[in-house]
């Protein structure tokens, strides 16, 4: 009996752990932190993030990306940025993010001690659509949150403040 409720409890432990969904601020948060490209590079690789390979990047010193899901709600694609070639200080981590990650990033950020600023901006993307943005802030982080297409995405970005 000892080793069927021994057995039982593996399984239960097992399917939480595979059952938890990546956060993307414990990610972001971790990475500027740290400060690091190098660093930053490891967390995602920690975290489950395999990196594209260097020669998709044009500046692989700089950037660092990596994709995961297979539909809409699923899909994350993450990247990190540092400074410049001699300075490996984090620029920003920014994660693209379907429904399934974005039930959690609010909760995550406040219990991080991230606090929200109280407004929503317009911001224009690089493709030319508005859209709408909300800031929290700890310290000399920020995380930007920019709902795309409905809400079906979000663009969720870390940076620190100069």
């Amino acid at each position: 009996m000892k080793k069927c409720l021994l057995i039982f409890a593996a399984i239960i432990c097992s399917i939480c752990t595979w059952g938890q969904v990546l956060s993307v601020v414990d990610v972001g948060n971790s990475i500027l932190d740290k400060n690091n490209f190098a660093t930053a590079k490891q967390i995602f690789k920690q975290n489950g993030l395999v990196l594209n390979p260097d020669y998709l990047s044009q500046s692989p010193q700089t950037h660092a990306s990596s994709m995961l899901g297979e539909d809409r709600f699923t899909s994350l694609m993450a990247s990190i940025d540092a400074y410049s070639k001699t300075d490996k200080r984090i620029k920003q981590v920014t994660f693209l993010i379907g429904g399934y990650y974005q039930g959690r990033v609010v909760d995550d950020l406040k219990s991080l001690g991230y606090k929200y600023t109280g407004k929503i901006e317009w911001v224009t993307l690089g493709n030319g659509v508005s859209v709408p943005q909300v800031t929290y802030v700890k310290g000399v982080k920020r995380c930007l949150i920019q709902d795309i297409d409905d809400g079906v995405f979000q663009n969720i970005i870390f940076k620190r403040n100069k």
